[in-house]
């Protein structure tokens, strides 16, 4: 689904300036967005956690793909698409548009049953070079079917995406042990490259949590190789496992790197006590011994301690519990300056979305949106936004509107608006018309009739075939309706824009490609669609240069118009 606040703008993937789905949901994953840092405070010297409350803001939901088992984790691709985990044991490409491509083949063995089977994945960072993918499942022994643990894999998603290959395990869960519950399992990619897994403690082996000679109730990290991480506790040392970066957790389903850089995660508590904790190199976070739950149908845990020396305090928790199920991060502004920061948390007991906003490394306010939606929130993510978006979407709306003062045309194209919804409004409001279009290059669907329309019939016996001399002066309107050079501007710049623009100077118009107006996600697919289209004729410019050179000088009546938009 794609989520949009129903005030405010909603910016689209579009190719005139709008800027990025916000959100997809497919069954019981919610997809969605990124936040402040800050350290955890000891939990005695914390006021008592704020507690939830509904959102003023009204949202709109839009489904992108249903018929899904019990969908778990996604990943974004490069172009639009996504990978989709389904618990049993499936993993799909999903188009943009929702369509669902075929079970990949190439996974490893999966105990897929209770809470186990194919969990999370994510894309490497450098996926456009190496086409790498991680993702973490239920692993059998091989041996008795009962037995299982949590495995982290990698694999090569070539281009076509038909199957997986050169599938590793790369990390297993030691021990194995007779248990249909916790796995875990969250995948966060450091900046470095290397990776943190999140796993549980199995539900009966809780008491292993606090011990180091495993990995039950622990937080891993290791590189893509799967080799212990340099800076883990235990690496070179002896004391625990060198894989081991944290310990004393429960069963994490949530788990982001945050915009300091840090790890962030969450785990569910037993009955209350779910938190929110940004584990440290060699810190114990304490489960089973302190706690804010309880055991299921009432009494403490241990000595029902809810703090104690050498433990990590939670910097957030909950009690009753909410379930949490995936994180997120919102960095821009894109829906507007006070969700900026937020920290979202899907919750799947109340099958709701909840933003939380940091302030001073802690939770001040908890407020919950989707609460009718009546479905469990599983993830979370991001989708990958317009790189500068903000910045491209303002020239472009500022170049709409210097045309407009100078009454060139504006026009618009829209991908699929059925599907992606329409571009960004205020953009929108300055077009005088909008092609909806689902091919790419909106040449092929109609834009260059647009540009030059069929000719008027010739009046009073005029013929083409006359001398020059002797011909009639065209005919204003049809001077003024076709024109022969366009300025184009949008996203994505290496898809839409990038098509649309060959197919234009193929069609002889002459091509201003604005570059401070287009965006990709990514800036390598942006600056290889300029150097294409510089290669084939187009004039790379900026909003300011062609505001200019449209003006021609400080005498031209609008001056000061174009001036103060400009400025």
């Amino acid at each position: 689904m794609t989520l949009r606040p129903t005030q405010g703008s909603a910016l689209e993937s579009q190719e005139i300036g709008a800027i990025a789905k916000n959100s997809l949901k497919f069954a019981t994953v919610c997809v969605f967005m990124t936040a402040g840092a800050g350290s955890a405070t000891a939990a005695e010297t914390s006021p008592p956690p704020v507690r939830p409350v509904e959102s003023p803001v009204s949202v709109t939901v839009d489904d992108i793909a249903d018929g899904l088992s019990n969908p778990w984790g996604l990943a974004f691709l490069p172009d639009g698409r996504f990978l989709v985990t389904e618990r049993i044991g499936r993993l799909r490409v999903v188009e943009a548009d929702g369509r669902k491509g075929a079970p990949l083949p190439g996974l490893p063995p999966i105990a897929a049953g209770g809470q186990g089977g194919l969990l999370d994945i994510a894309t490497d960072a450098q996926f456009e070079r190496n086409r790498r993918v991680f993702f973490c499942f239920s692993e059998p022994d091989g041996r008795n079917g009962d037995v299982n643990s949590t495995a982290g894999a990698s694999a090569v998603l070539p281009p076509g995406e038909k199957a997986l290959q050169d599938v590793r395990v790369i990390f297993r869960q030691q021990p194995k042990v007779a248990s249909r519950l916790h796995f875990g399992c969250r995948i966060a990619q450091a900046g470095d490259g290397s990776v943190f897994l999140t796993l549980g403690e199995r539900f009966e082996r809780k008491d292993d949590a606090q011990k180091l000679d495993n990995h039950l109730g622990k937080v891993v990290h290791v590189m893509p190789d799967g080799s212990p991480a340099p800076g883990n506790p235990f690496v070179g040392r002896s004391g625990g496992l060198p894989e081991i970066w944290s310990w004393g957790h429960r069963n994490s389903q949530g788990a982001v790197i945050g915009p300091d850089g840090r790890l962030w995660m969450h785990e569910h508590g037993p009955q209350g006590g779910d938190e929110i904790n940004v584990p440290q190199a060699g810190r114990n976070h304490g489960w089973p011994v302190v706690t804010f739950g309880e055991n299921y149908g009432g009494g403490k845990i241990g000595e029902g301690l809810t703090q104690k020396a050498g433990m990590e305090p939670p910097l957030h928790y909950w009690v009753p519990s909410i379930a949490p199920s995936g994180m997120a991060f919102l960095t821009s502004d894109r829906y507007g300056p006070a969700w900026k920061g937020s920290l979202f948390i899907g919750s799947l007991k109340f099958a709701r979305l909840h933003r939380l906003e940091l302030k001073d490394g802690r939770v001040v306010r908890d407020e919950f949106l989707l609460a009718g939606l009546g479905q469990r929130i599983r993830d979370e993510r991001l989708m990958p936004a317009i790189s500068d978006g903000p910045s491209v979407l303002a020239n472009a709306r500022l170049l709409a509107q210097v045309a407009r003062a100078l009454d060139v045309p504006v026009w618009g194209t829209e991908q699929n608006p059925s599907r992606l919804g329409p571009n960004d409004a205020a953009l929108r409001a300055l077009c005088r018309r909008t092609l909806a279009k689902m091919q790419f290059s909106a040449a092929e669907e109609g834009l260059g009739e647009w540009l030059r329309p069929p000719a008027r019939p010739q009046q009073g016996g005029n013929a083409r075939s006359l001398p020059r001399h002797l011909q009639k002066p065209a005919q204003p309107q049809a001077a003024a309706d076709a024109r022969g050079s366009i300025v184009i501007a949008g996203c994505e710049a290496h898809v839409c824009l990038l098509q649309t623009a060959l197919d234009l100077l193929e069609d002889e118009f002459e091509v201003w490609v604005v570059t401070d107006a287009c965006g990709s996600r990514t800036e390598r697919n942006r600056d290889a669609a300029f150097d294409r289209l510089a290669g084939a004729g187009a004039e790379l410019v900026t909003t300011e240069m062609v505001a200019f050179e449209w003006l021609r000088g400080c005498e031209h009546p609008v001056f000061k118009e174009v001036l103060a938009l400009v400025k």
